[in-house]
């Protein structure tokens, strides 16, 4: 196992310690991610 592996697998366990509110911080992150991924795609002109 590599140096960045090993880092990632122990820090995985404590990932959610990283927030002060957990629940709220995922909330937020969701409804980020929902706006964009619902956000109607842009196209343009690169020509």
């Amino acid at each position: 196992m590599d140096i960045t592996q090993t880092f990632y697998d122990n820090m995985a366990s404590q990932y959610d310690k990283l927030f002060l509110d957990w629940n709220a911080t995922t909330q937020e992150q969701a409804v980020i991610l929902n706006n964009i991924f619902r956000a109607p795609l842009k196209t343009s002109n690169f020509l």
